[in-house]
């Protein structure tokens, strides 16, 4: 079903909101009046939220957080180590980050407390529509490229959500004449009371089983992206997706199928543009406008990010990579250049068996994986008993890189793609691409 008209937003949304809010946000500042309200995470997220509701004029507000070492605002209670979810009863509202697991919490509960979140607060009182994007990889991808391709075309926008960027920080600046793009992870989505005007579902996979319940869990987190949304709403699908299809058999959206790769324009990125031109269909966007995002879009970093050209070997930084799936799709675009591929990790209950197939069908020549996935890794590619790359375990992302200056071809490429988790080793998957684009600099100076 094609959906297009003239700016649809601002016929329908944006002129409602003209007349509701004036321009202006008008926040429900009596939701936290007369009540306790305990923040529940202080990582950037719980920071903003935080500050936001001090802003309404709560009196009692609290911080709870795994890490005892957080540091939190003077005067102000706060609930850490191991025993942090005991604060839970002790307060009306309770504020959830996406870092804190929903079901842990959600049995803590008596019925006269709320449990909320920054992203809920945020979808109750933004007067700007939101596109909201979700899928297990490709989500900071489409939303930066949504983001540009909107701002080229001359709106005001906010990308806010797990791209890092908080929301609620950004309420008291936006208008109805605006537009938010919203990238929604499943911690966020699992406890959603409203979906976006615009919701982009790209792809599922088995992912996050460290942080959910159960994969049911997952893909039902997911699906509240669409789950709320009503007949004058949009999504926009992933149509070769199978439990995406059937997310969206149940949408009472109306419904924008997409193929992946079925686009004359074609990309090196991690993310499929077929739902950003769905988007730009919508709006009426002019192609001169498209063209023009495409051609001077950056792609994010940690997300086949070129590192650079040493000793003949090009060094692609895909750390963000953290499942098979992600991997597979970087394999798919660069194709036989890739000669040395750097896997492993921590475990996110994900199946290597596919990625191993596949590596076994490439022209990848060596394998340096990093512990503990590295070893189910190298477990499913021996299983399948054939031929195999040469395989070399590292403790380090020195080791590894050595070992990819001393393995890789001249004339070819080394892909750092995870397919795992980065908790291992590494803070996140930012620490170690940055590791990694450090020391191929390093390594390749010291060897010109």
């Amino acid at each position: 079903m094609t959906v297009r008209g003239k700016n649809i937003f601002e016929q329908e949304f944006c002129t409602q909101n003209r007349i509701l809010y004036k321009k202006k946000p008008i926040m429900k500042k009596d939701r936290f009046q007369g009540k306790s309200v305990l923040i529940l995470g202080f990582g950037e997220e719980g920071k903003d939220a935080y500050e936001f509701i001090k802003k309404q004029g709560v009196s009692v507000i609290a911080i709870a957080d795994k890490n005892e070492q957080i540091a939190t605002p003077e005067h102000v209670a706060k609930y850490t180590g191991p025993s942090y979810l005991d604060a839970v009863q002790q307060y009306n509202i309770i504020v959830r980050s996406p870092g804190v697991p929903y079901h842990l919490i959600s049995p803590l509960l008596s019925s006269n407390q709320e449990l909320t979140s920054s992203t809920n607060i945020f979808f109750e009182e933004c007067v700007a529509p939101i596109i909201g994007v979700t899928g297990t990889k490709g989500k900071s991808t489409t939303c930066a490229l949504l983001s540009a391709m909107l701002k080229q075309w001359g709106k005001n926008v906010y990308t806010v959500g797990n791209m890092g960027n908080p929301c609620l920080s950004a309420l008291e600046h936006i208008t109805p004449e605006d537009i938010v793009v919203y990238e929604l992870s499943s911690f966020q989505l699992i406890d959603m009371k409203k979906s976006p005007h615009i919701a982009i579902f790209l792809n599922i996979s088995l992912d996050h089983l460290d942080h959910h319940k159960d994969y049911k869990e997952y893909v039902q987190a997911k699906a509240r992206i669409t789950v709320l949304q009503g007949p004058k709403d949009i999504f926009i699908y992933n149509q070769e997706d199978e439990e995406v299809s059937l997310v969206a058999s149940l949408s009472k959206a109306q419904k924008i199928p997409f193929k992946p790769g079925s686009s004359p324009i074609k990309t090196t990125w991690a993310a499929p543009i077929e739902p950003v031109l769905a988007v730009a269909n919508i709006f009426s966007i002019p192609d001169e406008i498209i063209q023009k995002t495409i051609e001077t879009f950056l792609p994010l970093e940690h997300r086949l990010e070129q590192v650079g050209e040493w000793n003949g070997i090009t060094f692609i930084n895909d750390s963000a990579a953290t499942t098979p799936r992600s991997t597979l799709r970087a394999l798919d675009i660069l194709g036989k250049s890739v000669k040395t591929l750097i896997l492993g990790g921590s475990s996110k209950g994900s199946s290597y068996r596919e990625l191993a197939q596949r590596i076994l069908d490439s022209s990848i020549q060596t394998l340096v994986l990093f512990p503990t996935t590295g070893k189910e890794i190298e477990k499913e590619i021996l299983a399948l008993g054939r031929d195999h790359p040469m395989i070399q375990h590292v403790s380090s992302m020195e080791e590894a890189v050595q070992a990819c200056y001393e393995q890789t071809p001249r004339g070819s490429t080394c892909l750092l793609s995870p397919a795992s988790a980065s908790f291992s080793m590494f803070s996140n998957y930012k620490e170690r691409g940055e590791k990694f684009k450090k020391l191929a600099k390093h390594y390749g100076q010291a060897n010109a």
